[in-house]
Order: C-alpha cells, then sequence, then structure tokens
C-alpha cells in the first residue's frame, strides 16, 4: 500500500519509506484514535513517534494481509490518513523525531519502565534479595496480563494475528537499531559511501565527533567524551552485533517457546537489566537478579546469533565461525562474545579493549578477531549484517510455527 506511505509521508515531512505498510497495522491505529479522541478529553493512544514507526519499523506484504483479514485497501489507508492528519492539527506532530519509540512515555515499554522506578523507590536495599523482588514483582504481573490476553485471543484467528502484530512489533527492534547504525555512519564519514572517508586514519571534522559522541548512548552506556573515530566506530559495530541478540533474535525466540507470554517476558528482564543490571556501587548486589535471568534467557539467542551471523556473512562465513570458536569466551559476558565475535570475523576487524563508562568504571575486554581496528566504514556493513540476521531469524521464527501442529486455545504464536 504505497498510498498509506505517501499519505503519512507527507504529513511528516519525511521520505517515503522503500517498502510497504500492512493493513493490519493500520486498520487499528483509526479505532485508536477514535477512542482517545479530543470529545472525550483523553490524551491520545497513538503518539507522532508511533506513527513514524509504522512507516519504518513493519516490513510485511499487505495485500496478503488484506485477503487473509478481509479489509478493503481504502480503510487502511483511510484510518491512517485520518489519524496523521488529526495528530498534525492537534499538534502532536511537534518536537525531534525519537530514533526509539520506547523512549516516549505512552509506548509499552516506558510504562514498564516506570513502574520499575515507582517499584525501586520502595523497595530498594543493598542486596540480592530485593532484587529479586523487584525482578518478581514488576514482570509477573505483565506476564500474567499476556497469558490471559493471549489465551483470549487465541479464540478468533483475526484477534490472534492482530495481538501476536502489535506485541512483536513492540518488543523488536531491528529497524531503530540499524536507524542508530547508519546515523552514526553518516556522521562520521559525512555522508560518504560504504568506504571509509577520511583515508589514512585522518579524523573526521571536530563538529562530527562531537554529534557521533552525542548519539552514542542511544547505542550502549559508555563514556563518549574524548572517543575518536575508530573508537565510536568499535563501540557502534559492538552495540549494533549485542543489540541484535537482545533486540531481535531473542524476542523472537521466547516468542516461538512461550508466544505472547514469552514475546513480553524477556522484553521485560531486558528492560530490567538494562535498568538495573549494572556493576556499579548502587546496583552491584539489587540488579544481580535482573543480569543473571537477562543472561539466562539470552544463552541460547546469543549462540543462534552467532550462528545466523556466519550463515549471513557469506564468504567470509569461516572466518567468522573460527573468530566464535577462538574468541567468545574473551567476553566477561557469557553472551555478548559470542555475538561481537562473529561480527568481528565477518568485517574482518578486531573488537574488545578497554573501555570507559559514566562515574569513571574501565572495563578491559579481552579481543575478538584478529584483524584491523574498527573504521567508520565498517559500521554499514555492520548494520547490513543485523538486517540479515534480522530476515534469517524471522524466517526461522516463522518456520518453528509454522512447522509445528496448532493447538487450539494454546496462544497466538501457535493458533497463528
Amino acid at each position: 500500500m504505497r498510498e498509506v506511505a505517501d499519505v503519512v509521508c507527507s504529513e511528516l515531512g519525511t521520505r517515503p519509506p522503500r517498502f510497504d505498510v500492512p493493513a493490519w497495522v493500520l486498520a487499528p491505529v483509526g479505532v485508536l484514535v477514535e477512542w482517545s479522541s479530543v470529545r472525550r478529553g483523553v490524551e491520545p493512544l497513538i503518539t507522532p513517534y508511533a506513527a513514524r514507526t509504522l512507516c519504518n519499523d513493519v516490513q510485511i506484504n499487505s495485500d496478503k494481509a488484506i485477503r487473509e483479514l478481509g479489509l478493503r485497501p481504502g480503510d487502511a489507508l483511510e484510518a491512517f490518513a485520518e489519524t496523521t492528519r488529526w495528530l498534525r492539527d492537534n499538534d502532536l506532530l511537534a518536537g525531534p523525531p525519537r530514533t526509539v519509540v520506547a523512549g516516549h512515555r505512552a509506548h509499552p515499554v516506558a510504562w514498564f519502565g516506570r513502574s520499575v522506578l515507582r517499584a525501586e523507590k520502595t523497595m530498594y536495599a543493598d542486596s540480592g534479595a530485593a532484587g529479586a523482588g523487584l525482578v518478581a514483582t514488576t514482570t509477573l504481573p505483565w506476564v500474567v496480563l499476556a497469558a490471559f490476553a493471549d489465551r483470549a485471543a487465541g479464540r478468533h484467528r483475526v484477534t490472534a494475528v492482530l495481538l501476536t502484530a502489535v506485541v512483536t512489533w513492540t518488543v523488536v527492534g531491528s529497524a531503530s537499531l540499524i536507524r542508530e547504525g547508519q546515523a552514526m555512519a553518516g556522521e562520521l564519514q559525512g555522508g560518504a559511501g560504504p568506504q571509509d572517508a577520511h583515508p589514512g586514519g585522518a579524523q573526521p571534522p571536530e563538529a562530527a565527533l562531537l554529534r557521533a559522541r552525542a548519539r552514542l548512548p542511544n547505542l550502549c552506556g559508555r563514556a563518549a567524551d574524548g572517543l575518536d573515530a575508530g573508537q565510536l566506530s568499535r563501540a557502534t559495530v559492538e552495540s549494533l552485533a549485542e543489540n541484535t541478540c537482545d533486540a531481535v533474535i531473542a524476542p523472537l525466540f521466547w516468542g516461538v517457546v512461550g508466544g505472547v507470554p514469552g514475546l513480553v517476558a524477556h522484553r521485560a528482564v531486558n528492560t530490567l537489566d538494562a535498568m538495573i543490571g549494572h556493576r556499579d556501587q548502587r546496583y552491584r548486589r539489587f540488579g544481580t537478579a535482573a543480569a543473571r535471568l537477562d543472561d539466562a534467557m539470552a544463552w541460547a539467542p546469543a549462540r543462534l546469533t552467532a550462528v545466523l551471523c556466519c550463515v549471513a556473512a557469506g564468504r567470509r562465513a569461516p572466518a567468522a565461525w573460527r573468530a566464535v570458536r577462538r574468541d567468545h569466551g574473551a567476553h566477561p559476558s557469557p553472551n555478548g562474545g559470542w555475538c561481537e565475535a562473529a561480527w568481528a570475523g565477518a568485517l574482518g576487524v578486531r573488537l574488545g579493549g578497554r573501555n570507559t563508562y559514566p562515574g569513571g568504571r574501565v572495563e578491559h575486554r579481552g579481543y575478538l578477531g584478529d584483524g584491523r581496528d574498527p573504521a567508520p566504514g565498517d559500521i554499514r556493513p555492520a548494520a547490513r549484517l543485523v538486517r540479515a540476521v534480522t530476515v534469517l531469524g524471522t524466517v526461522a521464527a516463522v518456520g518453528c510455527v509454522l512447522a509445528r501442529p496448532a493447538r487450539r486455545g494454546v496462544g497466538t504464536w501457535a493458533a497463528s
């Protein structure tokens, strides 16, 4: 439905995407806006960031969705066009675009994050037991709610597909991850092509470095002050590799294993790890449960991510696999080394080394891969690997679901 993309992009003032937006995503938008109309005096449930993300993150054939759900193309087009005009007319499209929709207060992950912050204020103590209690009290209600919704939706094919689509879109973040990587490459290369725009080790202009350093927190929690182009490139490639597991393969894996509750459980645990699973003085004990549970849930997906990266590496697959087998243990994380070693071997670079974090904490990591140091020209190939692994992982997940017998009323992933 190219018309849908043209309409929303004309309203947002952005370039049309290269792919269609499915009708089953767009049709509910008009309903949600109707529920949150000005007549009721309720804050809109659809945000401009969600509207932007609908045009950038979803890549499913719309014609097939229309046929399966019995929708007319005009229904989805009219609903989405009316939605974007309504947002614009009510001054809800103002403000700079956000890369990660979860950062907005209306996003479900943001709701969960606020619940964690509130619970931490009352439950914090410098002990692992208190942290485990926080994990249980913040995660279980969402998982139980997802289980009830999953079972209720499983009775009807259309609602099952819609629920699965919405939850999957909410927890999988490959498109925003790729965009951040490409944006970092653009800052460091000055809009150049895939080759390094500053040969001979020359640094980009200081203004470009400042912009790139400002972007780094969108990808990882390292201290960006003073990092040069090579260090920023290494941090970006490492973050793309590790986050491909956390934001793409792990959610898909747990969606196959546990349906919608599995998707929600992984996203909740991964968010908790990002919020409290740190090694600083405050969270060293309190965040242990979140960090260990996240490690456990990422154990199989990390190894699957490494295998998929080797497959996507093409002619460099043997080098990628050698790096994985030889170097994965050099990483302090039981999972991160698998992903980063695969990317290092696939790109022919060497990752790892000295990392500095806010507060002055310094971490010395072992080296992954035996190639040269990363350069800005390696970021876009790393992002292409993210896209390729996402496609392979999605195909594998769908294949697993279709290959097993459907169980009536068990859940949307199994039933649909």
